[in-house]
């Protein structure tokens, strides 16, 4: 089961994933992106696949639901691809639309915080 395996703090924030954070938390900075990483829920590969009408090939990475249902965490394992990068890195955030977060409460309920598989 691919689990995060590592502390949120060792997770490399890129820049366009703080870019598209900051469309739903303008004020947001690194240590808050991690801070909302770790208390968002992992999602199965299979239920994001479903979720995002996106085929299972297309859904390699890791996924996290943000704690209010805004957003998903998409977390790549082993791109390192600068020397800067860590094994893990927070590589975008999909903002929900607001018929996307009714979907997700209906499949999920409430964000457990930090709930693992």
């Amino acid at each position: 089961m691919p689990l995060l395996t590592t502390p949120c703090s060792d997770v490399w924030i890129t820049a366009h994933a703080l870019e598209r954070l900051r469309e739903h938390y303008p004020d947001i900075g690194v240590r808050g992106a991690r801070t909302l990483l770790a208390a968002s829920r992992w999602l199965e590969p299979g239920e994001v696949s479903g979720f995002l009408q996106r085929s299972m090939t297309a859904c390699l990475d890791h996924y996290w639901l943000s704690p209010d249902m805004g957003g998903i965490f998409v977390v790549a394992d082993g791109r390192g691809s600068l020397p800067t990068d860590r094994r893990w890195s927070l590589v975008t955030y999909l903002r929900l639309t607001p018929a996307q977060q009714d979907q997700a409460l209906q499949l999920w309920g409430g964000n457990d915080a930090g709930a693992r598989p």
